[in-house]
C-alpha cells in the first residue's frame, strides 16, 4: 500500500471503532515469527521500531524504523523481512477493532 494511502487509511480509522494498541517484543532472526499477543491479520500496523541498547564500542543506542519490512503473518505473529532483530526490542503500534 502506498505511504499516502496508508496514512489516509490510519486517519480514517480514528473514532470509527478502531483502537490504537502498543506492544513490545523481543527481536528474532530475520523472517521468523515474533509473538504479539492480541494482534490479528486484519489489524493495521502503524509503526515498528527496533530498539538497540547502547553498545560498548559506540556507546550509542540505535532506533531503526522497521515498519516497511514488517507484516502480520498470522493471528498473534509478525515478521520482519530480511532483517535480524535478535537481541533487540521491537516497539509495535497497531490499530485493532474495538
Amino acid at each position: 500500500m502506498a505511504a499516502g494511502n496508508q496514512a489516509h487509511r490510519r486517519a480514517s480509522l480514528t473514532g470509527r471503532g478502531w483502537i490504537l494498541k502498543r506492544a513490545f517484543a523481543a527481536g528474532a532472526a530475520a523472517d521468523t515469527n515474533i509473538a504479539i499477543t492480541g494482534i490479528k491479520v486484519v489489524d493495521l500496523l502503524v509503526s515498528v521500531f527496533e530498539l538497540q541498547p547502547p553498545t560498548a564500542g559506540s556507546g550509542d543506542a540505535i532506533v531503526a524504523d522497521r515498519t516497511a519490512i514488517t507484516s502480520i503473518t498470522s493471528d498473534g505473529n509478525i515478521q520482519v523481512a530480511g532483517q535480524a532483530t535478535t537481541g533487540n526490542q521491537l516497539d509495535v503500534w497497531y490499530f485493532t477493532r474495538a
